[in-house]
């Protein structure tokens, strides 16, 4: 709510990168909020036309005791979800690829091993609506890094299977983003975390 909040301020901001004061009563509101959830970390940028005007970390890593700065890495995990969908939706924009399309018409061999006629079905519009039908894969093994996305892929097709057939129901499923972020890769010509 911070982030939407302070994107969505009308308040002129301040060319000097390192004026926290000018951001009092936002560090306020994060620290306030920290608390009242319990959160141990927080970073926050803020960025006019490309420009970073202020950053700064709040709280200490869980792990290292470390305090958290400007820089502290943090997973991002389904925060990347809307950043996918709308790559997704740029990659329909520039006609790579058709929402009402099957998946399997970009990506060669995404075939469900245990169900090949459901994975025939499954859209694009399917992946970025969460109505695909994949289980989700339940062990996060935090793999990164370029060619991930292929890689998990080809043992998620070899061992998984789908919940229902795509596009009839409703079902959170990371796997759903994976195949997206994918296609967009095979679209762009790039990795994911260059695109």
């Amino acid at each position: 709510m911070i982030l939407f909040l302070a994107a969505c301020s009308t308040k002129e901001l301040p060319s000097n990168s390192n004026e926290s004061a000018e951001y009092s009563e936002l560090i306020t509101a994060i620290e306030t909020d920290m608390e009242a959830l319990g959160a141990t970390a927080f970073a926050m940028a803020v960025i006019k036309n490309g420009e970073l005007y202020w950053s700064e970390g709040f709280g200490t890593h869980t792990k290292t005791g470390e305090p958290v700065t400007a820089d502290t890495l943090f997973r991002v995990a389904s925060l990347t979800k809307p950043m996918t969908a709308v790559t997704a939706l740029q990659q329909v924009e520039q006609g790579c690829l058709n929402l009402d399309s099957a998946v399997d018409s970009y990506l060669d061999g995404f075939v469900m091993q245990q169900q090949p006629l459901m994975a025939a079905s499954l859209t694009v519009k399917d992946t970025l609506r969460m109505t695909g039908g994949l289980v989700d894969y339940q062990v996060q093994s935090g793999e990164d890094g370029d060619g991930m996305m292929e890689d998990f892929l080809s043992t998620y097709l070899e061992y998984s299977y789908f919940l229902s057939p795509p596009g009839r129901m409703y079902n959170y499923s990371n796997p759903n983003f994976v195949v997206a972020g994918h296609l967009v890769e095979v679209c762009s010509g790039a990795y994911f975390s260059s695109y």
